[in-house]
């Protein structure tokens, strides 16, 4: 039940937000099971997969996608991601942490800036 319901949250929001959950699951993993950041982010990966079915098929019937800007995304993100995990295996579990939770902060602090 610790997981179901924290879960089923982070499926509602990905589901309104559209993001396939991996900005929540990361956090949800680490801070509610104690994951290390490298086993979250590969936990959040498979799970966000699952997530991103559904959101996809929603989205894409009502005409919400724009494939350009999605192939151009796809297209930068491949290299990107790979890279990526190359070197989060070469960085130490709770530097990891740290450094995901700056990002967080930073993200959610220019997003709430843009919004007022």
């Amino acid at each position: 039940m610790i997981v179901v319901v924290p879960a089923f949250a982070v499926g509602l929001l990905s589901g309104l937000l559209a993001n396939s959950g991996g900005v929540l699951l990361v956090p949800l993993c680490i801070v509610v099971l104690g994951l290390t950041a490298a086993r979250a982010a590969g936990t959040s990966i498979v799970a966000a997969g699952a997530l991103s079915l559904p959101t996809l098929a929603v989205h894409w019937s009502l005409g919400h996608i724009d494939w350009t800007v999605a192939l151009v995304f796809g297209l930068g993100m491949l290299p990107g991601s790979l890279a990526g995990s190359r070197v989060a295996d070469r960085i130490p579990a709770m530097q990891a942490r740290q450094l995901f939770g700056i990002a967080l902060v930073a993200f959610a602090a220019w997003f709430l800036i843009r919004q007022l």
